[in-house]
């Protein structure tokens, strides 16, 4: 047994024949993965409400806070307008508001104005929503990562190959 250990050890450490440097596969590339992700988003603040728009899957999400405590704001008449858009905001829960926002889905900068009306204060808040231009083409698969993977496989199984043809030899021989 401790004569197979040396090809398995080989097969083991396959992938790391192939590894090069000068790139970073780490965090980096996951926080620029997970900023790529994150839906077009605006912000505005008036006298009694802020809001936060969020625009995700066809639907644009309106979070309503009272800017002196930041409690959401429950009950409340959202309108959204939008050159051509209009639409009134339907109460998800206390402070969260949604509206059908396929009109905003099309890149370029969407200027909205926001009527918050609640018991208590009345607000028009202006912002501005951005939508950035999809990515320039479609990502193919990683061919670096198969490869490596592949590697691996094949020096497994040289090392498995290997084994079988010597040890097998000697433990045939044996009565």
């Amino acid at each position: 047994m401790k004569r197979l250990s040396g090809p398995v050890l080989l097969a083991m450490l396959a992938p790391t024949l192939w590894a090069h440097g000068g790139e970073d596969h780490g965090a980096a590339a996951a926080v620029a993965a997970a900023r790529d992700e994150i839906a077009p988003r605006a912000e505005a603040l008036g006298e009694a409400f802020e809001l936060v728009a969020v625009l995700a899957g066809g639907r644009l999400t309106l979070y309503v806070d009272r800017q002196e405590d930041n409690s959401p704001v429950a009950n409340a008449v959202v309108e959204v307008d939008s050159g051509d858009f209009k639409a009134v905001a339907e109460p998800i829960a206390p402070g969260e508001y949604a509206a059908p926002g396929e009109a905003l889905s099309r890149p370029g900068r969407h200027p909205l104005a926001v009527s918050i009306q609640a018991a208590e204060a009345a607000d028009l808040l202006a912002t501005t929503l951005e939508v950035a231009e999809p990515a320039a083409g479609e990502r193919g698969p990683d061919w670096a990562g198969w490869a490596g993977w592949g590697g691996a496989a094949a020096a497994l199984a040289a090392a498995i190959a290997f084994a079988r043809r010597r040890y097998g030899k000697a433990a045939g021989e044996r009565p």
